[in-house]
């Protein structure tokens, strides 16, 4: 044993690619630290890796035990002990020690003497270890929140390795004390250096072969580790990049963030390049870019995803928006223009910005030329052309400021506008000037920017010219970019606006983009949850209702508003696709408007019908509107419909091609068994409710004093005969409790009316034995009628309530409910077939039936499922016919 124990010193010290007999090493290659391929012969190891830290891959041979591929990777180990069987009987006991054991200890110290440590257990396979790398400089605060924030992550890191870029002696002393708090972090102190190269030292010294980076600063979400590592999984992708979302704490940095922090939600995946705040990768990925290019202070990680895009072969990419950190921007005024400075600087030091460089000062130039003019023209007593010249002259200066003020207006209010503009213009002018220096910089010291960047990159400068990623082909990569134009948005009160929340929480978070309105004087709206982001366009009314000649205006303008601003986002991340949502007629308006200006195919996503159910007195909008239907139908690659009623009447109107997309069941309503929803897969969930349906269905039937129905939604003219109906039937009744969740309706008098919110309205549809719904018989629409979904509808079925419908034969609700079984339909309105229904109601037994199958039908209307669907159907070709090109 010692002779295997002073073979191995010799190894580590003096043999480099050195071929020993059958009972040695065969292939012992000495890396930067220790042994990197070293394989035994028969009777001991056979592919035994040792990396900087210590064993990876350990795999004894057939003949020497059971044992095989203890892998030891990235485990902060300092001693490992193994036994095997040998040959010729009894066992061998072998003490492993680490690279830098080898390399650091005395040689007349035996291997295996005691330790002050304890010995640790021999940790479990694992197939990739991960390490996360945090740099620091004079910021344990900040560094308390990386890492608080990473003990709480849903995938642990296996290490977490902090690199101090030369702290002062108070905050270094911090850090050591917070490091130390941490069994998993290593803190790597030495001399002063730049971010590039503290995080250079930190994945030199990592164990794992993937590497996560972030910030001191940032607070990662309690996922983030676990989804940014996911796509690594896959043995082809090498590069995952992660999203961050900017948590301003003040009013100064809510402003620098609206006007120069753009979340990442809506960044193309193709183009967008990660911040090293969110990044991971493998380690052969870093080698083989160069890792971090250490002669710049800033722009370090824009440069080495530049330089990863350019490999050949490029390396596969995947982009996971959620898994996203938060960080605040400075906190003062002057650490805000010093960070956006510093940014500029170094995007200037490596030759990029160069466009929006000569933009800004040719629009400073145009904007004093025309200022100039005005004041010479003033004195000259012209006073209609100076005012035309300073006016070209503020528009010069206000035009990039406008396309973010409405945000701001959304966020802050009117009265900001004033102080964010200056602030923006600071903002500009100081990147500007940094922009300045970092050419300045280039022309000085060409052996430092200019020469070291053609080394690393391969070229004088970068430009915008760069190959996009080499995104993997995933599902959400095969997607195409779509648009979503809709004139309700959650949290807005209306059907579609629920029906829509529902589906897209569905969504993958790099496909869709949605443009909505906001109504001047709402409270500030609460960021949207999903994954699409979204952007409000300000409506200038307070409300929807008609108010003639203004209403007409505001839906002019807010159109207007829709494709400019769709055509700026365009810019930024091209969209393949266009879908326009209906209702509103001015929703489908822009839709379509935007689908002929950036070229991309329209997808129509009709919840009712347009033209045939046009609510005017006015012929000159009839045939506006109906023209404008005609014209947007005529020209949609595909129309989506909640049924296939409707779906049928637009192939009767010449559509070639339709996809049915019913509403989907709110998760958050969703009672799968009787004591509520769970978190299980959909397939062991569905089991376990169909068990306890089936336990509900064998309870003896019950007889109810009196019989509670609610109806839920609002009572349109079109369907008030079938409301007055019911209405007639509950008064009437004294043993029957019907309550109208509705707005108040002349039909409804004498019934128990409430308009309650959502959140009311669910508890009493909890607490009714029946829930109800209602559409028209005598209707102007009866295609409308015919094909409708009522949206709460799905909501009913989530609850697993028994619905009883007063519809007209041949209607979807007919054929949904007699399909599925879940209700009782009435196909009159005579009295007397509506009491006849609630006196079959009253059986307990019979309403637990209609329970479990309205249960059983809500389980085919989930979201996730539908959503799908839907990304399948946007990704098949587009017909030659209905290509767009880009004019109206």
């Amino acid at each position: 044993m010692p002779c295997c124990q002073e073979r191995l010193r010799c190894l580590a010290h003096r043999i480099v690619n050195g071929t020993l007999g059958k009972r040695g090493i065969v292939n012992g290659t000495l890396g930067e630290r220790g042994i990197v391929n070293g394989t035994l012969g028969e009777r001991g190891i056979v592919n035994g890796t040792l990396g900087k830290r210590g064993i990876v891959n350990v795999t004894l041979s057939k003949q020497d035990g059971p044992a095989a591929d203890n892998s030891l990777a990235g485990k902060p180990f300092h001693r490992a002990r193994r036994r095997w069987s040998a040959p010729t009987g009894g066992s061998v006991s072998m003490s492993v020690a680490t690279s830098d054991q080898l390399l650091d200890r005395p040689l007349d110290r035996p291997l295996d003497q005691p330790s002050s440590r304890p010995t640790a257990p021999a940790p479990a396979p694992a197939p990739a270890a991960v390490s996360v790398v945090i740099t620091v400089w004079n910021d344990p605060d900040g560094l308390e929140e990386a890492l608080d924030s990473l003990a709480r992550q849903t995938r642990p890191p296996d290490e977490i390795v902090v690199a101090d870029g030369g702290s002062d002696a108070e905050p270094l002393a911090a850090i050591r004390r917070l490091a130390g708090r941490y069994t998993a972090v290593r803190l790597l102190v030495g001399k002063r250096c730049n971010i590039a190269e503290g995080r250079n030292r930190a994945i030199r010294d990592a164990r794992g072969s993937t590497i996560a980076c972030t910030d001191a600063g940032c607070r990662p979400h309690p996922a983030w580790l676990e989804r940014l590592t996911r796509p690594l999984t896959d043995p082809d992708v090498e590069v995952v990049g992660g999203g961050y979302r900017v948590t301003p704490r003040g009013e100064l940095q809510r402003m620098a963030a609206l006007l120069a922090m753009r979340s990442t939600a809506d960044a193309d995946p193709r183009r967008f390049n990660p911040s090293a705040r969110s990044i991971a990768f493998r380690r052969e990925a870093w080698e083989r870019a160069g890792g971090f290019p250490t002669w710049l202070d800033t722009a370090e990680d824009t440069l080495l995803c530049l330089k990863l895009r350019s490999l050949s072969p490029p390396p596969v990419y995947t982009f996971v928006p959620d898994a996203f950190v938060t960080w605040a921007p400075r906190p003062t005024l002057g650490q805000t223009l010093k960070q956006f400075y510093r940014y500029a600087r170094g995007e200037g030091q490596i030759g990029r910005g160069a466009a929006n460089a000569r933009y800004q000062a040719m629009r400073w130039a145009a904007a004093l030329v025309w200022l100039a003019t005005a004041v010479v023209l003033f004195g000259r007593g012209a006073a209609a052309a100076s005012a035309a010249c300073a006016v070209i002259a503020a528009w010069a200066m206000v035009r990039p400021f406008s396309l973010k003020a409405g945000t701001i207006v959304d966020r802050m209010g009117a009265g900001a506008l004033p102080i964010a503009w200056a602030m923006s213009e600071l903002l500009t002018l100081v990147q500007w000037i940094g922009w300045r220096r970092g050419v300045r910089d280039r022309r000085r010291r060409p052996e430092l920017y200019v020469e070291r960047l053609r080394r690393y990159f391969g070229r004088d400068h970068v430009d915008d010219a760069i190959a996009e990623w080499n995104c993997a082909p995933t599902d959400r990569t095969r997607a195409p970019r779509t648009l979503v134009v809709a004139w309700h948005w959650p949290p807005a009160a209306r059907a579609s606006a629920h029906v829509m929340e529902t589906l897209f929480r569905a969504a993958p978070p790099d496909v869709f983009h949605v443009l909505t309105r906001r109504p001047a004087g709402a409270a500030p709206v609460l960021p949207w949850e999903g994954a699409a982001p979204v952007e409000r366009i300000r409506w200038p009314l307070a409300t929807d209702e008609p108010v003639r000649l203004w209403t007409w205006l505001a839906g002019v303008v807010t159109t207007c508003r829709f494709v400019l601003r769709a055509a700026a986002v365009h810019r930024r991340c091209r969209f393949e696709r266009v879908l326009a949502v209906y209702p509103t007629r001015y929703g489908v308006l822009a839709g379509w408007l935007i689908s002929k200006a950036v070229g991309a195919p329209l997808v129509l996503y009709m919840h009712d019908l347009f033209a045939e159910g046009l609510l005017t007195g006015s012929r000159i909008k009839r045939r506006f509107w109906t023209g404008v239907d005609r014209r947007i139908v005529a020209g949609a690659s595909l129309v989506i419909t909640p049924t296939d009623e409707l779906a049928e009447h637009y192939r009767r109107r010449g559509v070639g091609r339709t996809w049915v997309l019913p509403h989907c069941v709110p998760d958050d309503v969703c009672d799968w068994t009787s004591g509520g929803g769970d978190d299980r897969p959909f397939g062991q969930r569905a089991v376990d409710a169909d068990a306890a349906d089936a336990a509900e269905s064998a309870v003896p039937a019950e007889h109810d004093d009196v019989l509670r129905l609610v109806y839920a939604g609002k009572v349109y003219d079109a369907h008030a005969d079938a409301a007055a109906a019911l209405a007639a039937v509950g008064r009437d009744a004294p043993d029957v409790e019907l309550t109208f969740l509705s707005n108040p309706h002349p039909v409804l008098a004498g019934c128990d009316v409430r308009w309650v919110g959502r959140r009311a309205a669910l508890e009493e549809m909890r607490r009714a034995d029946v829930c109800v719904a209602a559409l028209a018989f005598d209707s102007p629409w009866p295609a409308e009628v015919r094909g409708c979904f009522p949206s709460k509808l799905t909501e009913y079925l989530a609850l697993g309530k028994p619905i009883l419908a007063v519809a007209p034969p041949g209607c979807f609700v007919d054929r949904f409910l007699r399909t599925h079984r879940c209700g009782e339909v009435v196909n009159s309105l005579d009295p007397a077939a509506i009491r006849a229904a609630i006196e079959t109601l009253r059986d307990g037994g019979r309403r637990a039936e209609l329970s479990t199958a309205a249960r059983a039908a809500a389980r085919t209307l989930r979201a996730p499922t539908w959503m799908a669907g839907l990304l399948e159907e946007l990704s098949r070709p587009i017909p030659p016919a209905t290509a767009v090109s880009r004019s109206f």
